[in-house]
């Protein structure tokens, strides 16, 4: 009798130890995932600072020189996703992810200087 309470005794601690091995590995699961998300929202807030929106697409403005895109309005608003849009014919693109076909320019351009000023 004694060597079964003492058996018992052994697998309650080893399942206590077990249980606190379990919590202390969801816990750095959790504390990895936002470490995670806390890296793409600010990667997020960097590149919406940069946006310059010109017609329908928006342009990654990092200096006079270096303007990328046009990406699509809808996927960014929507999922903070840079989708680049296909150069449908002059002055206009088509998202493969919305399939929509939209206005575009470039930034700095006449018609972004005037979008500016309606």
């Amino acid at each position: 009798a004694e060597q079964t309470r003492l058996a018992i005794t052994e697998q309650v601690a080893a399942s206590d130890e077990v249980s606190r091995v379990v919590q202390a590995l969801e816990q750095q699961v959790e504390t990895r995932l936002m470490q995670d998300e806390t890296v793409r929202l600010r990667g997020c807030l960097t590149t919406a600072r940069r946006l310059q929106r010109v017609n329908d697409a928006y342009f990654v403005v990092n200096s006079e020189i270096d303007v990328r895109g046009p990406y699509c309005v809808a996927c960014w608003d929507r999922r903070e996703v840079l989708q680049a849009l296909v150069e449908a014919e002059e002055g206009a693109g088509y998202c493969p992810n919305c399939k929509v076909k939209v206005r575009t320019g470039r930034p700095g351009t006449k018609e972004d200087k005037e979008a500016k000023r309606a």
